[in-house]
């Protein structure tokens, strides 16, 4: 087998996690070469009841009880018997050729250990014209060539949504977070929108030496709820995720906790409503705000001894 599959799902919206399943009975690459694990994680209704997988050789649906992204991650992971693993949400409809694909890109790019493509968005409601400039933040990148590195940006890394990486990543993920209960919490857990487990996941590619890239040739689309475009939910996201971001560039030594680090993230959050407009200035407060959050818990995590 040349990868593993795996979709990570809690309560997913059934039409949504069946458009996601029919897009992998749809690759190319014949079956015998890849394996399927659809880990259900927490859902209120069993997903073993609900999903078929008789169709693929190599399907199965295992359990994780433990709620969060991280513990349904660790738990696939650690069920993959191939050399490489794709991660896929319950709400990504991979194009036919995606696993050929990435398959021939790490052939040519062997220094490449997590890469992701091209990942377009399909709205069930438009976002308003203010609200269009930040649905990037949404797991959408719109490349049209490839960009690649080896250092810890987190602008450079691949979404967790359709990412590839060597089963070494993986296995590293899983030693660098067993005694680490910060970076266990830095990822989606029932309604928290915590969002830095891609980016972490990424740097321990480059912990290993190798690089991360996106690649157009990948191309996946990426089924957009309603609720998701609203200017409620893109602020909590952005406040969040800046906030867990914040905690992992300074768990990982990439930054730094200093006192003129978080004066910065005060004058941007105190300024930002006077020097922008409109829903920019909500965007840039909630990334100033959580960037500062992130940096005093990481603080008081420190000072515990729980970081």
């Amino acid at each position: 087998m040349k990868f593993s599959v795996i979709i990570c799902a809690h309560n997913p919206r059934p039409e949504f996690l069946q458009r996601t399943i029919d897009g992998l009975r749809g690759q190319t690459l014949p079956l015998g070469e890849w394996e399927f694990i659809l880990v259900d994680n927490a859902s209120d209704q069993p997903l073993a009841d609900r999903f078929d997988l008789a169709w693929h050789p190599n399907g199965k649906v295992v359990v994780e009880p433990k709620l969060g992204l991280t513990a349904a991650r660790i738990c696939g992971f650690r069920q993959a018997q191939a050399p490489l693993v794709v991660m896929v949400d319950d709400d990504n409809v991979l194009s036919p050729d995606y696993l050929e694909q990435g398959f021939k890109l790490l052939e040519q790019f062997p220094q490449m250990g997590a890469i992701s493509g091209r990942i377009e968005p399909e709205f069930e409601a438009e976002p308003a014209e203010e609200v269009r400039p930040f649905v990037r933040r949404l797991a959408i990148c719109l490349i049209d060539k490839p960009e690649w590195g080896n250092i810890y940006e987190p602008a450079l890394c691949p979404c967790g949504a359709g990412m590839i990486l060597r089963q070494e990543v993986a296995l590293e993920f899983i030693r660098q977070l067993e005694n680490s209960q910060l970076r266990q919490s830095l990822d989606r857990k029932g309604k928290d929108l915590a969002s830095s487990g891609d980016t972490d996941i990424a740097f321990c590619s480059c912990d290993l030496g190798y690089g991360i890239g996106r690649f157009p040739q990948l191309r996946a689309i990426h089924l957009m709820p309603a609720g998701r475009v609203q200017k409620d939910y893109l602020l909590r996201l952005v406040e969040r995720g800046s906030e867990t971001e914040e905690m992992l560039l300074l768990v990982r030594g990439i930054k730094q906790p200093s006192k003129g680090r978080e004066l910065n993230h005060l004058l941007e959050e105190l300024t930002s409503p006077f020097l922008l407009k409109g829903f920019t200035a909500k965007v840039r407060h909630a990334s100033a705000k959580g960037k500062r959050r992130g940096l005093l818990r990481y603080r008081k995590l420190k000072s515990s001894g729980a970081a």
